[in-house]
């Protein structure tokens, strides 16, 4: 299930970014930005590199724009990311603990995501989080209906609530 989850979780990072380089296109609609973004996530380290210098031009007059998306495109280690993405965003934030960011997943808006971290809870075993994910089927009754039942263990039905 773990698996399952960290490949939505990839795949969410993935349109992000895809959406954050259309944004920055209609914004530069002279410049070849398909190239950049297909050198930054499949390039070798030279190609990305020549692209983060030219994000680095084109973005010369924001520096929050230059610096989110240096941590995005950088080549870095997913700890490393989240620690710099915590000091810009949230400064003095103390890091997640996996149950609070299973509880965040689980409180999503998108009912995969949410219903993925609902199975993660159950078969980890984390009470507190069934018994989130109880309320949560009872508020969001959707998260019961998605995927095969394995994704969703019967000791997650309402009539177990």
């Amino acid at each position: 299930m773990i698996d399952l989850l960290s490949e939505l979780l990839r795949d969410r990072m993935t349109k992000s970014l895809e959406r954050a380089f259309r944004f920055i296109q209609l914004a530069h609609r002279n410049e070849d930005l398909e190239s950049v973004h297909y050198a930054v996530v499949r390039g070798d380290k030279r190609a990305r590199s020549t692209a983060l210098e030219f994000l680095d031009v084109l973005t010369m007059g924001d520096d929050a724009l230059r610096t989110l998306l240096r941590l995005v495109v950088d080549d870095l280690p997913p700890k490393e990311r989240a620690r710099r993405a915590r000091e810009i965003l949230a400064p003095g934030a103390d890091a997640l603990g996996h149950d609070e960011a299973l509880t965040r997943l689980i409180r999503d808006e998108d009912p995969l995501l949410a219903a993925l971290s609902v199975a993660h809870a159950a078969e980890a075993g984390l009470l507190e989080l069934v018994r989130l994910a109880r309320q949560e089927a009872k508020r969001r009754p959707e998260l019961l209906r998605l995927g095969p039942p394995e994704l969703l263990p019967a000791r997650l039905t309402l009539s177990h609530a």
